[in-house]
């Protein structure tokens, strides 16, 4: 489970980053227990 939870974040990594030339075509807003914070690192 570990690991499904950084391919996912991975996941949307990749994903944050398609944009036009002006904007990005996506944000992601991540909320979660504060284990999430722990998990993300610095």
């Amino acid at each position: 489970m570990y690991n499904l939870f950084f391919n996912a974040l991975e996941q949307m990594q990749l994903l944050s980053n398609l944009e036009t030339e002006k904007q990005k075509l996506l944000q992601i807003l991540l909320v979660g227990q504060p284990e999430l914070k722990e998990r993300l690192g610095p």
